[in-house]
């Protein structure tokens, strides 16, 4: 019986051991995998896209951006509807991916340059074997078999099957290149995040405090020293072409800030204003200007964010203490402190950043910039105030007439919401300007609003 009891305890500890060994091999493999696209694969496709994109005439690429412009717009409302819709029947409708709706007006586009679609399936197919090739001696290295779906296709087979298409390669975004594995886990992550943690990290001031001083004071200047010393491979023109992108940037934040406090600032639609049309233009000339330097300069770029993350373990233990000493979650607060560095790896991101204005970086930021939107406005009946980015903080929304004189107090206490909307009913309020002040623990902010019967 004994000795039935060791060889037991022996066959379970030697299947624990190959677990543990099998989980490592499959992380290990995963993150090989991930490098390999971001290093090889990606900025290969971010090329071909630039060289195909040059080619096309000035009312194509206009076509282009719109078409850019309306799935992102898309997708936030799908997002939105998504969490609406814990059904299977309301979750199913809306499987089908939102670039399939544009379907029709991106093959305008690649139907009218067979060259350059030949041109660029060439090339998939020229290099897909080499990359499936390299892929799989990643997974053969680590002993590990790769996953495959009831058609007997591995990730990277359907990933390359969807690429090999000009379609996909015109809307697809170099700024977030990774296929989502599941939307709905995504959801279903971020619920779970944001009821865990991201509602007890707002109401932590002293958390975020803390975070944003560590940050300060020990990650950002790493990231302005490595950004200082890449400068020396730039040459002449691509500084300055970097220089005018971030005053764009720049200009842009000013002139979304000036709409968004108008009185002609409606929720959900674009300016009506030709100045932002051109300023789109403008700016997503001076990206993809910017994103050609990326790709001439990708090795460089490596070498230098490589730097930057080596330093990744050191920060992580001491965010950890940090945020185990103002009693919160530590994995929650590093998988947002790992949101943040991984924007200075992007290498537009990373040529983008100012070292000369590194005080100035507020990536490190924890809780949100307090937000008011009114809308609709002007205001016919009613209308919804949204405060945002006030959570666990006293909030005092109150009414004015143009001149000062207080109409009404439409609410005031301790919101506990990151989003707070309050309602305006405006029946008997005379056609006139008003004027909505919220204040903040803090903070304080005016709106303009026009009644109009």
């Amino acid at each position: 019986m004994k000795r039935l009891t060791l060889i037991l305890t022996l066959v379970a500890i030697t299947t624990g051991y190959i677990a543990f060994s099998q989980t490592d091999s499959h992380h290990n493999t995963r993150a090989e995998v991930k490098q390999y696209f971001d290093n090889i694969i990606f900025p290969s496709l971010e090329k071909q896209q630039t060289l195909y994109i040059k080619k096309l005439s000035d009312s194509e690429k206009a076509e282009l951006n719109i078409l850019k412009e309306n799935i992102s717009e898309r997708r936030k409302e799908f997002s939105g509807k998504r969490s609406e819709n814990n059904n299977k029947s309301g979750a199913k409708k809306m499987k089908r991916p939102i670039r399939y709706e544009m379907q029709s007006e991106i093959n305008k586009i690649t139907d009218a340059h067979p060259k350059l679609n030949e041109s660029y399936k060439k090339f998939v197919e020229q290099n897909m074997i080499k990359w499936t090739t390299e892929i799989k001696a990643v997974h053969d290295k680590n002993n590990i078999e790769p996953m495959r779906n009831k058609e007997d296709h591995t990730g990277a087979d359907v990933f390359f099957e969807r690429a090999s298409n000009p379609d996909w390669l015109l809307l697809w975004d170099p700024s977030n290149p990774r296929v989502a594995h599941s939307m709905t886990k995504r959801h279903a992550d971020y619920n779970k995040n944001k009821k865990r943690g991201s509602r007890e990290r707002n109401r932590n001031p002293q958390l975020r405090a803390e975070i944003k001083a560590f940050a300060v004071e020990n990650i950002v200047p790493v990231i302005a020293e490595e950004r200082t010393a890449f400068d020396k491979v730039l040459n002449v023109d691509e500084k300055e072409i970097i220089e005018t992108a971030r005053q764009k940037i720049e200009v842009r934040k000013i002139m979304f800030k000036n709409w968004y406090e108008s009185e002609d600032f409606v929720a959900g639609k674009r300016a009506k204003d030709p100045n932002f049309d051109n300023m789109r233009k403008d700016m997503q000339n001076s990206m993809a200007e910017v994103r050609e330097i990326a790709i001439a300069h990708s090795t460089e770029i490596r070498e230098y964010t490589s730097n930057i993350r080596s330093h990744a373990d050191e920060w992580e233990k001491e965010i950890t203490t940090i945020a185990e000493a103002n009693n919160q979650d530590a994995e929650d607060v590093m998988r947002m402190t790992r949101q943040r560095i991984r924007k200075f790896n992007t290498p537009v991101a990373f040529l983008l950043f100012n070292p000369d204005k590194s005080e100035e970086a507020d990536f490190f930021e924890m809780n949100d910039e307090l937000k008011v939107i009114v809308y609709p406005n002007p205001v016919v009946h009613s209308a919804t105030i949204a405060v945002i980015g006030a959570a666990g903080k006293n909030v005092h929304v109150t009414l004015y007439t143009k001149e000062g004189e207080t109409v009404s107090k439409l609410y005031s206490g301790i919101n506990n919401d990151q989003r707070l909307e309050v309602a305006l009913n405006s029946t008997e309020l005379n056609n006139d300007v008003y004027i909505i002040k919220i204040v903040t623990d803090g903070a304080e902010i005016t709106r303009k609003i026009v009644v109009k019967h």
